[in-house]
């Protein structure tokens, strides 16, 4: 919200300077971020009137011109085809500093085709006041010569720009935030002037208007005028709204957005003429019903979004922009002024709905007051009457169901006190809410029954007047309580564990974090669920999505993580190591969306720094299977294992699925020709992402002691003949399937292919130990369970096997 400092004052008397105004706002909880001061731009430039104007004697399009600056003649040579003898005009004196909001230039005298010019007369491009850079500013003839155009103009002012919360929707005005600064200063505001001269024709003569939903519009008012003049706005109006930062476009319209911004109420002019039937109807909108609002958009509308229409056809979008079917232009000479109360979720949820946001749904939205139409609406076209001309008709129409039901809350003085942690007395305590204008039904002992005002919409409870009562005693007199340190021990959250851990463990192993946002598009969301997912996965949309790369929740890390390591690849490093500990969201099959938490990592580049010889090998599938299984040995994961698994992300023959304790955890690869084209990236690049609710549930941390062994072990090698195919997981997880007692560990020691075993074939030897707690083991012991081990191989792997037995 930008408030004029100038027109703030007319409301309230401050006393103050801008800067102190705004640290007493900021200090009662309504933040001013800035103040900005538009006359600034405008230090050097001067109201000035061109007393002659002469051709130029060596160009054909310059001329010559005598202009009284106020404090002299000057010699300006000046290109624009309007300038005239007589005329005001804006004057750059030697020295000014001009900007056009993109450029500074500093004026100087100059020489320009063998004459003097000792200034500029200035357009309002060259001014930063607008965009016609065709000919220069002509000012009205009252201005005074020699006044500084910035005062001339009103725009040596100060604007407050106010950064409100959601439930402060009552400083969305000059009189809301006039309010605020009146109980902060203990002042009264000046009352607005509500007389108004009508013609004795009823309005309702002119115009009807039904309402057939009053959950949506409790209330809705009109005025009707006849005989307007639809023209240019006087300045003083055009200075006001646009220092506001609302641009001007007639004097209608403008004198709506004026009252919006004054008292906080949108209002809304329909050319009366236009309406079919001269009828309006508040009503909801058919399902495909379509209008084109006045930015120009056909908008199709839905059956939850209510609409204003009229005998035939929707004029406007209630609470958001109105339809261009009933535009004011400059041939309307009669209107219809709008003024309502509009259900702020209604108005939420059609404006997002639509991806339309303007300054009265913003408003409404938040929630205006639903006691002010009447009052605006009567404000308003007295303004238009004095400023466009024409007739008042008698009376506002009126359509309600009376006015909204306000709380009346009791606040103990007691309860104040003991909140804030002071000891206000009680008659301090009715004076800030009389400040606030808050109305005291009834008196008790320790408290007082209240009713707020009906702009207040956020005081519903004891705790809002409590606060109400501490931003006015002043936040920055409350006590400081002091507080006895607890000192203890407090267990932390296993997330919390994880996440530190992670951290850790895979910075100290090179890894840099990234954090990706959840919001991803719907085509690259897709690319890495056909390239990841076996079975086709539901897209999970966004209902408002902020942009077309931003419309789908993502379903894994990885598109993240590979869209940052392609751009990290541009930049030529020598190694890219990457994490990223992110929710995921996927559609259950029950059909609800679930979330889940997943770790990912990706590397890419050397495996190492350069060495003696110069050599840096390319990371490859060992490179981060080794970093995964160091990092779950850090978690207290144990019994770990990998299977090769076919994904159309990863090589055939380089990717696996990650097991841990016979749960699939995970799965890691090197990237294929696929994934390589789909996100850009370079080869060689290995990912992997693994799901975190796994890896927190099998966290363990607890200290494991074992006795030395005390009884003597005993070995067998084993040598088995199995499909090139087959790899080492396979046969580690056959070996364990069989979960004997006494085997101890397994040794994997040699891998041999050769014309002895044929082609397409591999023979593993693994050394097995057996040992037992309970005594020394007989041959007998360890032959039966290596036999049983030998058996489950067999059946397994469809192995030949071949032994080598030692003690």
């Amino acid at each position: 919200m930008r408030v004029s400092y100038r027109w703030l004052n007319e409301m309230v008397e401050t006393g103050l300077p801008p800067e102190e105004l705004a640290e007493k706002l900021t200090m009662a909880g309504i933040e001013v971020e800035k103040i900005e001061r538009p006359g600034e731009k405008l230090h050097g430039i001067v109201v000035g009137e061109v007393l002659s104007v002469g051709r130029h004697p060596n160009a054909d399009k310059l001329t010559v011109c005598r202009v009284d600056s106020g404090e002299g003649e000057l010699q300006i040579i000046c290109g624009a085809p309007n300038v005239r003898a007589g005329a005001k005009v804006a004057v750059g004196l030697v020295g000014a500093v001009l900007s056009d909001g993109t450029s500074l230039r500093k004026l100087r005298k100059a020489r320009i085709r063998g004459v003097d010019s000792e200034g500029m007369i200035c357009s309002e491009m060259e001014l930063g006041l607008g965009d016609d850079a065709d000919g220069i500013i002509i000012l009205p003839d009252e201005y005074e010569v020699g006044q500084k155009l910035a005062s001339a103009l009103g725009l040596d002012d100060a604007i407050l720009v106010i950064d409100l919360t959601p439930n402060r929707p009552d400083c969305l005005s000059i009189l809301g935030v006039a309010r605020e600064v009146a109980a902060i200063l203990d002042t009264e505001v000046k009352p607005l002037s509500l007389a108004i001269v009508e013609k004795d024709e009823p309005a309702s003569k002119y115009a009807s208007v039904v309402t057939e939903d009053f959950e949506l519009c409790p209330r809705y008012c009109a005025r009707v005028l006849t005989s307007i003049r639809v023209g240019p706005s006087p300045l003083w109006l055009k200075q006001k709204i646009e220092l506001c930062g609302i641009r001007a476009i007639n004097n209608i319209v403008d004198v709506s957005n004026y009252v919006m911004l004054e008292m906080g109420q949108p209002l809304h002019a329909f050319d009366l003429e236009k309406l079919k039937e001269h009828r309006v109807v508040v009503r909801r909108a058919v399902n495909g019903e379509t209008i084109i609002t006045l930015d120009g958009q056909e908008r199709e509308l839905t059956g939850d979004m209510l609409v204003i229409a009229d005998a035939k056809r929707p004029i406007a979008i209630a609470g958001v922009m109105g339809g261009a079917n009933t535009e004011v232009d400059e041939q309307t000479t009669s209107i219809l002024l709008e003024s309502a109360y509009f259900k702020p979720s209604s108005v939420r949820r059609t404006s997002g709905k639509l991806g339309v946001s303007t300054e009265a749904s913003y408003r409404f939205e938040r929630g205006a007051d639903p006691e002010a139409q009447a009052a605006a609406a009567t404000r308003a076209a007295e303004l238009m009457r004095a400023i466009a001309g024409g007739e008042i008709k008698k009376g506002v129409i009126e359509v309600s169901r009376g006015d909204l039901p306000r709380p009346e809350v009791r606040v103990r003085n007691s309860r104040v006190n003991l909140v804030l942690g002071t000891s206000i007395p009680d008659a301090q305590i009715e004076d800030a809410y009389r400040r606030l204008g808050l109305q005291v039904l009834k008196k008790e002992k320790d408290a007082v029954v209240l009713k707020p005002p009906s702009f207040r919409r956020d005081l519903v409870q004891e705790i809002d007047f409590v606060e109400e009562v501490a931003r006015i005693f002043g936040y920055d007199r409350l006590p400081t309580p002091v507080t006895r340190p607890r000192i203890g021990v407090t267990k932390r959250d296993p997330w919390q564990v994880f996440e530190a851990l992670t951290k850790n463990v895979l910075t100290n192993y090179g890894f840099f974090e990234i954090i990706s946002s959840d919001l991803i598009s719907e085509r690259r969301c897709r690319q890495i669920v056909d390239l990841l997912f076996d079975e086709p996965v539901e897209v999970l949309r966004v209902l408002k999505p902020v942009s077309a790369e931003r419309d789908v929740l993502r379903q894994s890390l990885l598109a993240g993580l590979l869209e940052c390591m392609a751009r990290n690849q541009s930049q030529r490093p020598d190694r890219i190591s990457l994490f990223e500990v992110g929710r995921v969201r996927r559609r259950a099959e029950s059909g609800e969306a679930i979330e889940r938490t997943s770790l990912c990592l990706g590397m890419t580049g050397c495996s190492r720094e350069k060495g003696w010889d110069l050599s840096q090998p390319e990371v490859d599938f060992y490179d981060l299977k080794g970093v995964v299984e160091g990092y779950l040995c850090w978690l207290g994961i144990e019994r770990v294992s990998f299977r090769e698994v076919q994904k159309p992300l990863f090589h055939p023959g380089r990717s696996a699925s990650i097991f841990a304790d016979r749960k699939e955890i995970g799965h890691i690869g090197q990237l294929s020709g696929s994934a390589y084209d789909a996100f850009d990236l370079k080869p060689v690049a290995i990912a992997c992402e693994m799901d975190a609710e796994s890896l927190v549930g099998l966290m363990d941390f607890s200290v494991k002691y074992r006795k030395p062994p005390v009884f003597p072990g005993s070995s067998r090698d084993i040598a088995i003949i199995v499909d090139e195919k087959i790899t080492y997981g396979e046969v580690l997880f056959a070996l364990r399937k069989k979960r004997s007692k006494i085997l101890e560990s397994i040794e994997l020691f040699d891998v041999y292919r050769g014309e002895q075993i044929g082609v397409g074939r591999k023979s593993m030897a693994f050394s097995l130990k057996y040992r037992s707690k309970r005594g020394t083991l007989t041959d007998e012991e360890v032959e039966a369970a290596h036999s049983a081990i030998r058996s489950s191989l067999i059946r397994e792997l469809a192995c030949e096997i071949r032994e080598k037995e030692e003690e």
